[in-house]
């Protein structure tokens, strides 16, 4: 991992207020994201995980998680 996809998943959660996997991918190029929450909690950011559950294509359970940037209050 990279500075620059630290910097960019950081970017979309100010931006967004959270992030999924899919969209670490799609919009950061990041395929590695719990490894980037990591070094971001590392470095003071307050980040919350969620736990969600949906179907796949095939009607089969599926989780993954969302991550929510908080404030620093």
């Amino acid at each position: 991992m990279d500075e620059t996809n630290i910097t960019r998943v950081m970017d979309f959660l100010q931006a967004h207020g959270s992030i999924t996997p899919d969209e670490a991918w799609i919009y950061c190029s990041c395929y590695r994201l719990s490894a980037v929450i990591y070094v971001l909690r590392k470095r003071g950011a307050h980040i919350r995980t969620y736990r969600m559950e949906c179907k796949n294509r095939f009607g089969q359970p599926c989780r993954y998680a969302k991550y929510v940037l908080e404030d620093a209050t």
